[in-house]
């Protein structure tokens, strides 16, 4: 219940307090003598938009204050949430022209979210077109609740306890799918780099190869000119085919000694590895 209600500063009020006994209070006077405002700054203390144009011309700061007694059940354990235990409830705004609003609860500075879920307890306003908030499902839910609520709010209590933690566990059920999908993602991508290193052929040996390449390449005039000279001095010897004339010669003679049979064997080889080293050394400088 509204038991005092006090305003400064606000539109064509300087000062002005008033106070409220049970039951019902009607409110009567001559258009502009300031019966609308008396509302409005309950609406303000139920959770309305602050404006500066409230303000009273010549002031800085309006302030509207209201408090309330016989709290009802539900707004008392809402209160027990947010630390409130006292028995008198009084709500405080400020509202200044630099917007440098404050809203107070019994001297605690509180939110407007706050203030907009207290004042669900505390009451309504009920202006011109408001029965069309009758066809809120909410608010029918909530009416229907008021009836039983002590029956009704164990009941709620554990429903939005089950509701939590569906919710949570939804949460990290949906969570698991994201990282499964983002793990399958990259484990495909791994796959695919797999089959290109595959497709490459890499030799663990490969460094090694290129850097003893880079090391010929340095040297290319002194390995191309070493080179083909021991091939042009093979290449003579070659092509006069005295090697092979000296294996032919003991090859005639074989029978007589075990030596001259080996010599014909091994003049012969020579021969032939020289015909390979020659060819060997020939495509050597192809790198080149």
């Amino acid at each position: 219940m509204l038991k005092r209600l006090k305003i400064e500063n606000l539109a064509i009020i300087e000062d002005l307090s008033v106070d409220f006994n049970p039951g019902m209070t009607a409110l009567t006077g001559q258009t502009g003598a300031g019966k609308s405002l008396l509302i409005d700054s309950l609406k303000l203390l139920f959770g309305a938009r602050a404006d500066s144009d409230l303000i009273r011309y010549g002031a800085n700061e309006a302030t509207v204050q209201g408090e309330f007694i016989h709290l009802n059940d539900a707004l008392k354990a809402l209160l027990l949430t947010m630390d409130f235990k006292q028995e008198i409830l009084t709500i405080k705004r400020e509202i200044n022209r630099n917007n440098k609003n404050t809203i107070t609860i019994n001297n605690r500075v509180i939110t407007l979210n706050e203030l907009k879920k207290m004042a669900y307890y505390l009451g309504d306003i009920h202006e011109q077109h408001d029965i069309t908030k009758l066809l809120d499902p909410k608010l029918q839910l909530a009416l229907v609740d008021q009836m039983a609520l002590k029956e009704i709010e164990p009941l709620y209590n554990q429903y939005q306890m089950t509701k939590d933690k569906y919710y949570t566990t939804k949460h990290k059920y949906e969570h698991a799918l994201k990282e499964k999908a983002s793990k399958e993602l990259a484990l495909e991508s791994l796959k695919d780099m797999s089959d290109e290193l595959t497709k490459m052929k890499l030799d663990m040996n490969e460094k090694d190869a290129l850097h003893l390449q880079i090391e010929k390449l340095s040297h290319q005039e002194k390995i191309v000119n070493n080179v083909n000279k021991a091939f042009e001095l093979l290449d003579e010897l070659y092509q006069k085919g005295d090697l092979y004339e000296a294996s032919d010669a003991l090859k005639v003679v074989k029978s007589f000694d075990d030596l001259y049979l080996k010599g014909s064997q091994k003049l012969e080889e020579i021969y032939y590895e020289l015909e390979g080293l020659r060819t060997d050394l020939k495509k050597s400088l192809a790198l080149f």
